[in-house]
């Protein structure tokens, strides 16, 4: 089921949120990886969920390809995870560049309901809530027409969000997120 839902929330798995913490703390600059999980149906609801299961540090396209190969032998013998978007350290909120929008729109591609959790070191180290959820807004994807692979031209975007009046507050959606409690 690749179709794009509303997404009531983003639930995280506290195991997986601890390795992403801890993968976001010790990087120096920006860290980055890919968040594991599954697509939750709301019942009776028109909405889903998105739980994520793990995470998986970033590391190159090569190490990214086997590992996840890899993970798709063994979520056969364990649970159906997919990829449902990536994580990225940012710092007082400045996560929103050409780079991010480029992937966003590379794994929304993929997976039409991928998100974008970031993780504030410096929002948390003040008590302040470090922890977002975003996904590309269906006006966003239908004004940035892009193929995986090819470069995103900053030229070409910029004329294509003029032309459909895209305001910067439209092109990312934020999603409510979760904490769940493992039952180990």
């Amino acid at each position: 089921m690749n179709k794009r839902t509303i997404l009531d929330r983003v639930i995280v798995d506290t195991p997986a949120l601890l390795n992403m913490i801890k993968h976001c703390r010790e990087q120096q600059g920006s860290a980055q990886g890919l968040l594991m999980g599954v697509v939750q149906p709301n019942v009776g609801q028109q909405t889903d969920s998105l739980l994520v299961t793990q995470t998986m540090p970033g590391a190159s396209k090569i190490q990214m390809q086997d590992l996840l190969r890899q993970m798709e032998s063994d979520s056969q013998k364990l649970m159906d995870t997919n990829e449902i978007g990536f994580y990225m350290s940012a710092r007082m909120g400045l996560c929103f560049h050409i780079e991010t929008l480029t992937e966003l729109l590379s794994v929304s591609k993929k997976f039409k309901n991928s998100v974008m959790l970031i993780y504030d070191q410096q929002k948390s180290d003040y008590g302040m809530a470090p922890l977002k959820a975003y996904r590309l807004s269906e006006k966003a994807i239908n004004t940035i027409k892009w193929t995986p692979g090819s470069s995103l031209d900053a030229h070409f975007v910029q004329e294509s969000i003029n032309e459909n009046k895209l305001e910067v507050k439209e092109m990312f959606e934020e999603v409510p997120i979760k904490i769940q409690r493992s039952h180990m």
